[in-house]
């Protein structure tokens, strides 16, 4: 499979399935950035979660290059996105460790074209304008956000669990004997020195209904399929593209007009979407991180003016951060039973929208079952029309060939065609869910609109 996520040499599949195989090289494959650990399917622990994520994840989703600047993931402390109050700060002057930008492309010298893995270091990569990332955004594009979303075990007695237990509890097996989804606030505060200290802004649960999403999310490894609650933990990363430099603000997201109540500016007025027609130029690349789906880290790229106003990389830096702050958190623990990065893609120069799902399982025993699919439908009117057509006619076959199943069991008789078991799955077509491709999308998931924006925007749900 692709290493990287520039699609296939030609000559192409069809568009659906071009953007799905994309969208699998890019977050699931792994890249030739990681010597260990850089393939989807080779996690197997948590730590592989975290280190999968800075190797492969963000640098698909970013750029498509890199990680150049490794040790940034290990010290933390520069946007303090979980901490959304005025006690966080963004500092990007630590003493003896300055920011460095991993966000390049990849027109320098040495080995990718970034100026890494050699010494002396050789002249680095250019970073681009706010216009090249709007070009490669649009070739996978995930302006509609990102969810990560947690399922967890409450703990129970052992007397519950049927066992007996070092501690007098257990996090059982989901669906045994115990088991109930937990919905407590959990979270540890790495930042200080006492034990259990927990987070002045811990996860939160959310329910479905109030995410927008499923009631029930579905395994897709063969292994499993087990089902989910579609309620749980979550937050979201929001990339996005503004006319003005929003303020690096933390706290409560504001809808519409500043209030006491909240602390961030409504970034809708200002947050260019996908258009058929340019009304705004998008001239900063921002981000909105939430950590607990209540509260909100929003910045800005100031743009560099010292290098004709191109990025600082620092909306790469603060999501990375921010994954590894998660981690720092102890986000995965022996509660954990499942973990979904959800990410609605849409290629635009092709129109084909797509829903990457990548799922880990956490078995009681404290295995990881690693496992994804892609949901993909056409967006563009054209395809849109040949796609309707496609599926009449499918329909059209289905009524016939069940026609000729009508008379057969009219000929032999119900006994012997049922007797036939090859025979019983001929009608099948005829239950395809022509209502959904009729009415699309069919709506499963869109970022909380009573969180974190008014109104899911236009693409957001499920294909």
């Amino acid at each position: 499979m692709s290493l990287s996520c520039a699609p296939p040499p030609p000559p192409p599949p069809p568009p659906p399935w071009l953007s799905a195989r994309a969208a699998a090289a890019c977050v699931s494959s792994g890249n030739v950035f990681d010597g260990g650990l850089n393939k989807f399917f080779t996690i197997r622990r948590p730590a592989d979660i975290w280190q999968w994520g800075n190797a492969v994840l963000w640098p698909g989703l970013l750029g498509n290059l890199g990680p150049e600047c490794t040790q940034q993931q290990d010290e933390g402390g520069r946007f303090q996105s979980w901490q959304p109050d005025m006690a966080g700060t963004t500092d990007l002057t630590r003493p003896g460790s300055p920011f460095c930008n991993n966000d390049l492309l990849p027109d320098g010298e040495g080995y990718l074209g970034t100026g890494g893995g050699a010494d002396p270091p050789l002249r680095g990569g250019t970073p681009p304008t706010v216009a090249q990332v709007v070009d490669r955004m649009n070739q996978f594009d995930w302006t509609d956000g990102l969810r990560i979303l947690q399922v967890r075990a409450a703990p129970t007695s052992a007397e519950s669990c049927g066992s007996a237990t070092i501690g007098g509890k257990c996090y059982p097996e989901m669906g045994r004997d115990g088991y109930r989804d937990d919905r407590a606030p959990f979270g540890y505060n790495w930042t200080t020195h006492e034990d259990n200290a927990s987070l002045s802004y811990p996860f939160l649960w959310h329910s479905a209904v109030d995410m927008g999403s499923a009631p029930v999310i579905s395994s897709a490894a063969p292994s499993s399929h087990r089902d989910f609650s579609g309620d749980g933990y979550a937050s979201f990363v929001i990339p996005f593209f503004s006319d003005i430099e929003l303020p690096d603000e933390r706290g409560k997201p504001c809808v519409g007009e500043r209030a006491a109540s909240c602390n961030v500016t409504d970034f809708t007025p200002h947050r260019i979407m996908r258009n058929k027609t340019l009304s705004r130029v998008p001239r900063y690349f921002c981000v909105r991180l939430s950590w607990d789906a209540k509260h909100v880290h929003q910045l800005c790229d100031p743009n560099d003016p010292n290098k004709n106003n191109r990025t600082t990389g620092i909306v790469r830096g603060a999501i990375v951060e921010f994954w590894n702050d998660m981690k720092r958190a102890q986000y995965v623990d022996p509660a954990t039973r499942m973990l979904e990065v959800r990410i609605p893609i849409v290629s635009n120069p092709t129109g084909v929208r797509s829903t990457a799902r990548l799922m880990f399982e956490f078995t009681s025993s404290g295995g990881v079952l690693p496992s994804y699919d892609t949901m993909t439908r056409v967006a563009k009117d054209s395809l849109l029309d040949a796609l309707e057509l496609y599926v009449l006619i499918g329909l059209a076959f289905s009524i016939y060939f069940g026609a000729l199943e009508v008379f057969e069991i009219i000929s032999i008789g119900i006994g012997r065609y049922a007797a036939a078991a090859p025979h019983l799955l001929a009608p099948a077509p005829l239950l395809s869910p022509y209502p959904c491709f009729k009415d699309l999308p069919c709506r499963s998931l869109s970022l909380p609109p009573a969180l974190l924006i008014p109104e899911p925007p236009p693409g957001l749900a499920d294909p």
